[in-house]
């Protein structure tokens, strides 16, 4: 049984290995993103209200910056007609008033490094990266003759989790950029239900597997030669 164990742990260091590189990625990607956002700050006059947002705790404004029409987010004790100081993140996403806290998180390079790493990509990255390092090394002597065991399914995972790689990324950053949950579910279903059906597969391949199979890999027995 202890045999068995192994083997599905070798699976599941592969399927972990392509879920981790997706989430790297992903990783890599917040921070880029963060850091090509241009960032200033300037003074402008809170226009027509929009909305509240968060328990009244928030208004959106209309606001002109450089003769452009912007949307500033600001606590809701402010009114139209208040001059603010708002911080610009390039011209898109909606102001929002500069105080320590908010010049800390959008324009210090400490507060916006924290800023792109807080995410689920890495709260995950830690879970996957600590499930990676605990299966390598309980397969790490063993994954050769394991792979020797399982070749089309070692294949398959290998190839599966290359293809998923593509299409889950994409869709994340999509997601991301544009709000679209319909490429940010497919995402989930790519990174979450590929190791869910490979680690289901793996565990089914190697319970089904008979004993003489295992031995079949074992170089046969050596005999002595007759006497004529």
């Amino acid at each position: 049984m202890l045999k068995k164990l192994t083997h599905i742990l070798y699976g599941i260091r592969l399927i972990v290995t392509w879920t981790l590189i997706v989430l790297t990625v992903l990783e890599g990607y917040y921070l880029i993103r963060e850091f090509g956002i241009h960032t200033e700050t300037c003074n402008v006059v809170l226009g027509e209200a929009e909305y509240r947002q968060y328990s009244n705790e928030y208004t959106m404004f209309k606001v002109t910056v450089d003769g452009k029409d912007m949307t500033a987010k600001v606590p809701a004790a402010y009114t139209t007609g208040d001059e603010v100081e708002v911080i610009v993140r390039d011209d898109i996403y909606p102001l929002i008033l500069k105080d320590a806290e908010s010049e800390y998180d959008y324009i210090s390079l400490e507060g916006r490094t924290k800023r792109a790493l807080d995410n689920d990509a890495s709260r995950l990255i830690g879970d996957a990266a600590a499930l990676f390092i605990l299966t390598f090394a309980l397969t790490l002597k063993k994954g050769r003759d394991i792979k020797g065991l399982y070749p089309k399914l070692t294949k398959a995972t290998y190839i599966f989790g290359a293809v998923m790689v593509i299409p889950a990324t994409i869709t994340f950053i999509r997601s991301c950029n544009f709000f679209a949950w319909d490429h940010l579910i497919t995402g989930l279903l790519l990174t979450i239900g590929f190791p869910l059906l490979f680690t289901l597969i793996w565990i089914t391949a190697v319970l089904t597997r008979k004993e003489d199979q295992s031995r079949s890999i074992l170089p046969p027995p050596i005999t002595q030669p007759s006497e004529s």
